[in-house]
């Protein structure tokens, strides 16, 4: 059996490392809960970033037709000849920019093919 006073000592020293345990477990503790903040956060910011990146004005008929400068009846016409693509959104044609700036590249290409064919 331990005397009494090394019990003492030796029960002294236990609670030291138990207390320098207890800070960095408390440090530890704090460090993950910081990071798990850090990561919400960032999540989402970067998920509102996704969302805004895909989020696309559709245009109207008569925003079509200005920004291809024709008339809305030659959009129409596109339309419903398959022309151009449109997507209805509650009943109405809605058009997305990005595919009106491909369908021009498109057709300025082919129009310069058959300006070579007529030369």
């Amino acid at each position: 059996m331990f005397k009494s006073e090394e019990a003492e000592k030796l029960l002294a020293e236990i609670n030291r490392a138990c207390a320098g345990l207890r800070q960095t477990i408390d440090g530890v503790q704090g460090a993950f809960t910081f990071v798990i903040g850090w990561v919400d956060k960032t999540t989402a910011e970067h998920s509102a970033q996704a969302q805004s990146a895909h989020t696309v004005r559709l245009l109207t008929v008569k925003d079509a037709a200005d920004y291809l400068r024709v008339s809305e009846r030659t959009i129409r016409e596109y339309v419903a000849q398959g022309k151009l693509t449109c997507r209805r959104v509650v009943g109405e044609i809605r058009f997305d920019p990005g595919e009106l700036d491909q369908w021009t590249q498109n057709n300025v290409r082919q129009n310069k093919t058959q300006l070579k064919a007529v030369k």
